[in-house]
C-alpha cells in the first residue's frame, strides 16, 4: 500500500465539499496519513465547531515523527528558507522527505520548499489532473469543484481551465 502524508489544507479544501472520495479515487489502495500536528490543528477545528475535521480523521492515520525526523525538525526550524512554514507544515515536509513519500498540499510555502528540496509533492490541480487523466472527472466536473471550493472554503481556483491541456 502506498502512503502519502498530507496537510491540513488539502484535506480540508476536499472534506468541506465533502469530496474526500476524489483522493481516494485519485490514489487507490493509498493509505492517508497526517502528522500529529495537522491532527492538532484539525481537532483544534472541531473544537470550534467545525465538522469536516471528523470525515479527515476517519479517512486518515495519524503517525508519529521517529527521532531522527525530529531532530532533522528541529535544526531545520530556525533556518530562514522554512520559517513561512508552519509546525505542522514542517514536520509533514520532514516526514515525507525522510520517508521518500508523496505529499500532498495546497500551502504554496510547503510545496516551494518541497521542490526545493526534492520532495514530491502535488497540489489539488494535480490531484483534478489525475483524475482527469483517469477519466474520473470531466471539465464539467472539474468546475463544479471549483465552484464548490470557492464556495465552501473561500479558495478560488483560478487555473482550472487549464487541467487536461498540454503546458
Amino acid at each position: 500500500m502506498v502512503k502519502i502524508l498530507c496537510d491540513t489544507d488539502i484535506l480540508s479544501v476536499f472534506a468541506k465539499i465533502e469530496r474526500l472520495d476524489l483522493l481516494e479515487e485519485a490514489f487507490p489502495n493509498a493509505d492517508l496519513q497526517i502528522v500529529e500536528e495537522v491532527y492538532g490543528e484539525l481537532e483544534h477545528a472541531r473544537e470550534n465547531g467545525y465538522s469536516f475535521p471528523e470525515k479527515i480523521f476517519q479517512a486518515t492515520d495519524t503517525v508519529t515523527l521517529e527521532q531522527e525526523e525530529l531532530e532533522e525538525y528541529r535544526e531545520k526550524k530556525d533556518r530562514t528558507e522554512f520559517l513561512p512554514l508552519s509546525k505542522a507544515d514542517l514536520k509533514t515536509f520532514v516526514a515525507s522527505k525522510k520517508r521518500e513519500i508523496l505529499l500532498l498540499s495546497n500551502d504554496s510555502h510547503l510545496l516551494e520548499v518541497s521542490d526545493q528540496e526534492e520532495v514530491l509533492a502535488l497540489d489539488i490541480y494535480d490531484v483534478l489532473e489525475i483524475l482527469y487523466q483517469k477519466n474520473k472527472i470531466d471539465r464539467e466536473k472539474i468546475q463544479e469543484i471549483g465552484n464548490q471550493v470557492k464556495q465552501e472554503d473561500n479558495l478560488d481556483l483560478p487555473d482550472l481551465d487549464k487541467i487536461g491541456r498540454d503546458s
